[in-house]
């Protein structure tokens, strides 16, 4: 069974692109006023400056002109599916209601839940990525896991990237008891990010392969088959 994962799109621009992705291919939606025990289908109508800022507007129902009189700043939850058909989660506040639509501040994260094509395994400490991000010095991350699909790494913290961003020349370094494995990616593109938290304070990132020889895959597959194994041996004993 494939395993669920929440990629969270945080940056303005993956925000605003987003959006503009639901508000060209008019896809239909779900708003919850949990307070108000209002709910309703909307559909995301466009992306609007007003008094030098943006808002986003949405398809309003009758009857909620009283909504930000009663309940001042009032956040809603809304829910769509992109054009992949990935569920797209956000909250916003309602900043105005007009007479034909009603306007949202923009959010400010974006989640999409997805599935895992792969399966992932964590590694030992002490595994690194090494990699470039376009024309830029080299970069280090210590890896989290991996799957035959892509890695996922703890970036330093003076390193900026962003969802799509192209990067290349990747090497990864994986302790294996007595042996280490080594493998070289020629590129891969970011795939998630994971902001820091309370309990670790470095971003994580997702990568996905976009290039990998027969003998690296082959080489990584029965690394995560020998690593799985073991695994199970465990649970066993």
């Amino acid at each position: 069974m494939a395993e669920q994962y929440t990629e969270v799109l945080s940056e303005n621009k993956s925000i605003t692109n987003a959006l503009q992705s639901m508000i060209e291919n008019r896809v239909v939606g779900k708003i919850d006023i949990p307070d108000a025990h209002l709910s309703w289908i909307t559909m995301l109508l466009e992306i609007t400056p007003l008094k030098g800022s943006y808002f986003l507007s949405i398809d309003r129902m009758e009857g909620i002109e009283s909504v930000p009189s009663a309940y001042p700043n009032r956040e809603v939850s809304l829910e769509f599916l992109d054009r992949g058909g990935v569920p797209c989660r956000f909250r916003a506040r309602i900043a105005e209601v007009r007479p034909n639509d009603l306007l949202l501040e923009l959010p400010t994260a974006i989640y999409r839940i997805q599935k895992r094509q792969y399966f992932r395994i964590d590694v030992p400490p002490g595994a690194e990525i090494i990699f470039r991000a376009g024309t830029s010095q080299e970069s280090k991350g210590e890896v989290k896991n991996i799957s035959e699909g892509g890695v996922a790494f703890y970036m330093e913290k003076d390193l900026n990237l962003e969802i799509g961003t192209l990067l290349i020349d990747i090497f990864l370094s994986i302790p294996d008891k007595t042996e280490c494995l080594s493998l070289r990616i020629p590129q891969a593109v970011v795939r998630r990010m994971v902001l820091p938290s309370f309990l670790n304070g470095r971003t994580l990132c997702a990568i996905e392969f976009l290039e990998m020889s027969m003998e690296t895959k082959d080489q990584l597959i029965a690394y995560i088959s020998k690593r799985q194994m073991g695994m199970i041996q465990k649970l066993k004993g």
